[in-house]
């Protein structure tokens, strides 16, 4: 099988996609309640520069999105934030 790289020639990990329509870096998976979930940023590692023109509202690159949520997953938190009854906590 093919390897999946960005535009910049880097190799993309299992989960991670580059869309070249808009030049963004996107990452789905699973959570908790086995939904899939898409996170998207500007830049796939700290290092990389934000495009000219583009605001990324928080300063995380994909990568480092990507591993807060293996994290989360991990101690099996759920990330979805207030989509979550009162009902669903007892």
């Amino acid at each position: 099988m093919a390897e999946r790289l960005d535009s910049k020639g880097r190799k993309l990990r299992t989960g991670e996609y580059f869309d070249e329509t808009t030049g963004r870096y996107k990452y789905r998976y699973k959570d908790v309640n086995n939904k899939w979930q898409t996170v998207y940023s500007w830049t796939l590692t700290h290092n990389d520069k934000v495009p000219l023109g583009k605001n990324q509202k928080r300063g995380d690159s994909l990568r480092e999105k990507e591993a807060l949520i293996q994290k989360d997953l991990v101690e099996e938190i759920d990330s979805s934030g207030g989509n979550m009854s009162v009902l669903s906590l007892m």
